[in-house]
């Protein structure tokens, strides 16, 4: 028997690792002040064509959900110059953030004092993990603004 693995197509995981960033980049936040072009990266958060964009975290963002706590992405915009890892960069020290994600078992890396990097590995990881962590980080971070 054949191990998965010998199957796959490393163009095709790259491919998808690709689009699970992007992904993750785009609820985080799009790059400002320009409108949701719905690219690759951004297609499977539509459910139908007049559903409308969602930028959680971005300065500018109508969708915005929290109003002392933001944060965006360093990682370089260019899909080909980065991994699958983005590093966010927050307006508050991670303390708080770092501790409510873990209580709710996320695993992320931290780097003291504003920056959590997340990394959606496109050989297990899906487009409904990274929705889920967006929730989780919504989640996390609106309890951590009460505490400001």
């Amino acid at each position: 028997m054949k191990r998965t693995i010998d199957n796959v197509n490393l163009e095709d995981l790259r491919k998808r690792s690709y689009r699970l960033t992007g992904y993750l980049e785009y609820l985080i936040e799009y790059v400002q002040g320009k409108e949701c072009p719905r690219s690759a990266s951004c297609l499977p958060i539509y459910e139908k064509e007049s559903d409308t964009c969602r930028h959680y975290f971005g300065v500018e963002s109508p969708a915005r959900v929290s109003s002392k706590i933001s944060c965006q992405s360093i990682t370089p915009k260019e899909a080909e110059q980065r991994g699958c890892q983005l590093s966010l960069k927050f307006n508050v020290s991670i303390d708080y953030i770092y501790k409510e994600l873990v209580m709710r078992g996320v695993a992320v890396d931290k780097r003291y004092p504003y920056i959590i990097r997340v990394a959606p590995v496109h050989l297990y990881n899906s487009f409904i993990d990274i929705r889920r962590f967006v929730d989780v980080l919504i989640e996390s971070v609106s309890i951590v603004e009460e505490k400001l």
